[in-house]
């Protein structure tokens, strides 16, 4: 995912046009808190990342009851998680591998949608749009299914790049449309199996 927003974001800052000044003097600013932030939680992770927030919160007085009664299974989260670096390093970069193909599969989903639709829109905007899906989610987590939220959030990035809004949202309806479909496909396959 940061692999993704990264890309995306330092590819529109230097390559896209249009790109608005807000949005060009906002983008390294973003990307210099989401270094710091990735790099702070890569060090943590080696010494333990979940049982070291827990004990963090306990000693900021948050939710102390809380992070009292799960520490236990933090830790033993964390070693399971240093076990996976240590020992499984084949398993790491083959779900790594599969991970990115992922990614970059949703990039030429939108890419091939945004295309079909009009000339203008370019494999660049794919990945810009790809890019943002995440920080859309991570910012509106509590708005269920995100309904409304990416559709808005595609629409207003696309004008602000000079192309029609509506395009955001047909994209990101045939979106759903897929992932509905892969779904249903999904239980039925599930159903048969039982």
């Amino acid at each position: 995912i940061v692999a993704t927003i990264f890309a995306a974001f330092v590819t529109a800052l230097f390559t896209l046009p249009n790109l608005p000044r807000g949005v060009a003097i906002g983008i390294p600013i973003f990307l210099f808190i989401c270094s710091g932030a990735i790099l702070f939680f890569l060090i943590r992770q080696q010494k333990g990342l979940f049982s070291s927030l827990l004990r963090l919160a306990k000693r900021l007085r948050i939710a102390t009851h809380l992070a009292a009664k799960h520490l236990p299974q933090a830790e033993e989260l964390d070693k399971q998680v240093l076990s996976l670096y240590q020992k499984s390093h084949t398993i790491f970069w083959e779900v790594l591998f599969f991970h990115l193909a992922g990614r970059f599969l949703g990039i030429v989903e939108v890419y091939l949608i945004g295309a079909s639709i009009t000339a203008e829109f370019t494999f660049l905007f794919a990945l810009f749009l790809a890019g943002l899906a995440p920080v859309i989610r991570l910012l509106f987590t509590f708005v269920p299914g995100l309904f409304g939220v990416l559709e808005g959030a595609y629409s207003g990035a696309l004008y602000l790049l000079g192309l029609e809004p509506t395009l955001g949202v047909t994209i990101q309806l045939v979106k759903r449309i897929r992932a509905t479909l892969w779904y249903i496909f999904g239980m039925c396959v599930i159903s048969l199996n039982r």
